[in-house]
């Protein structure tokens, strides 16, 4: 409950875990009590996403596949109260369901810098929790 991100590598033989990288779900001088949802990985293994409800953002972080690690790129704010989200197996699109807004909003993805950026808002019935994107 203190809004950290820890990636960890497991050994093989054994089971045991190792710390490969850290970081936090939150924006950028939130001082309030963190209340993070979701934590989708990314079709290509590129990308790490996570929706932090107190703050109301989605935040996005690229992933390291040699060394494990993490680097945060953004945190964009959202509908209030982000409980669920998806991104589609393209990785080109998110989708996040406001639980305090009634509505979903989707997000162009851009791949190669890791951004966030709003596309079309949906008004829906009061408190949307989850959202599903269905491969057709």
């Amino acid at each position: 409950f203190d809004g950290s991100l820890v990636s960890c590598a497991v050994d093989q033989e054994g089971g045991g875990l190792s710390v490969t990288g850290k970081s936090d779900i939150l924006p950028d001088g939130f001082d309030g009590t963190p209340w993070g949802a979701q934590i989708h990985v990314s079709a290509d293994g590129d990308w790490l996403f996570t929706s932090e409800r107190m703050s109301s953002t989605i935040t996005v972080h690229r992933l390291d596949a040699a060394t494990g690690g993490m680097t945060k790129i953004e945190s964009v704010a959202t509908h209030a109260c982000p409980r669920g989200f998806d991104v589609d197996h393209t990785g080109d699109w998110l989708v996040a369901a406001g639980e305090k807004s009634d509505s979903i909003v989707s997000y162009a993805f851009d791949r190669a810098g890791g951004r966030l950026m709003p596309r079309a808002t949906l008004d829906v019935a009061a408190g949307p929790i989850w959202v599903e994107i269905l491969k057709a």
